[in-house]
């Protein structure tokens, strides 16, 4: 099994991790019920998660073996731009001014210099983040996108109680939104997103009845 990102500790396992095996085995396959659908979710959204949280300890492990030697970068400068690294996406420019004012007032030698090894590492980390995170929206999409019929089926289903099929309606429409724009997975867990969408029951589908075996072949 692939390392995963809260399994990257040293600059060995972070030489080591490799992003396409991470994403390859995350769930993206569809699945059918209710409970399932929730458990996925919550995993992309710990997904997104420890993503940063590997930025953060990658760019400290990437500054404490550059700047070891570096007096006006000390252990606990390097560790306040490690965990503030996300804030710096679009604004590297920000980033290498706050450490060239830094080193200057710390009376480095070569503060520009000091800047561009803070920066260098910066992409680097920011890059993987990047990298990651586009790969687990991704497969948010993918997998949304692959669940909507059976959803709408559950949703349309009358052999259902009217809660039930409420339910399933709202994770319908959830999982529509998810193959439109990953993204809005940002808005909140799951219950959080499906409590925002207003009760609707669908109406039933037209044509013959699907069989138990129809909607095993649809899953």
């Amino acid at each position: 099994m692939a390392m995963t990102p809260d399994q990257v500790y040293t600059t060995a396992q972070l030489d080591a991790f490799d992003a396409a095996a991470y994403l390859e085995q995350l769930a993206s396959e569809p699945v059918v019920s209710l409970a399932d659908l929730q458990v996925r979710d919550a995993s992309w959204l710990a997904a997104f998660a420890a993503i940063d949280l590997l930025a953060a300890r990658a760019m400290k492990l990437l500054l404490d073996q550059a700047l070891a030697l570096e007096p006006t970068v000390p252990a606990v400068t390097r560790n306040v731009f490690s965990t503030t690294i996300v804030q710096y996406v679009e604004r590297l420019d920000l980033l290498a001014q706050r450490v060239h004012d830094l080193a200057a007032r710390g009376g480095a030698r070569h503060p520009g210099d000091v800047a561009e090894v803070v920066v260098a590492a910066a992409r680097e980390v920011l890059g993987l983040r990047s990298t990651l995170r586009e790969g687990v929206l991704g497969k948010i999409r993918e997998a949304s996108t692959a669940s909507v019929a059976a959803a709408d089926l559950h949703a349309r289903d009358r052999g259902l109680d009217d809660n039930t099929r409420k339910q399933w309606s709202r994770m319908r429409r959830d999982l529509e939104l998810l193959a439109a724009d990953p993204m809005a997975i940002g808005a909140g867990p799951l219950a959080t997103r499906l409590a925002a969408l207003p009760d609707q029951l669908d109406d039933a589908p037209t044509g013959p009845e699907l069989s138990f075996a129809d909607l095993i072949e649809l899953d």
